[in-house]
């Protein structure tokens, strides 16, 4: 499950730090991207379907951990509590 949705939420994060690192004007509007859509389709049509999945394994190998944690507690504590 950490797996998908590390695929699934990896373009987010993508487009988010785009969004967020982007320059801006000395009135503080965006100099590239005016919304998270054409953000997203921008990125796509200039660099490619697999920018989006830029740092796909720093991410997975931060929420592998926490869900293999949860999993072995969760089941610590059915087998303690029934």
């Amino acid at each position: 499950s950490g797996f998908a949705a590390t695929i699934a939420s990896s373009p987010f994060d993508v487009v988010k730090s785009r969004i967020m690192g982007q320059p801006v004007d000395p009135s503080g509007k965006p100099l590239l991207y005016h919304g998270t859509f054409q953000c997203l389709f921008k990125i796509m049509k200039t660099e490619g379907l697999t920018v989006l999945y830029r740092g796909f394994w720093p991410n997975f190998g931060r929420v592998v951990p926490r869900v293999i944690t949860i999993f072995v507690v969760l089941e610590k504590l059915k087998a303690s509590f029934g």
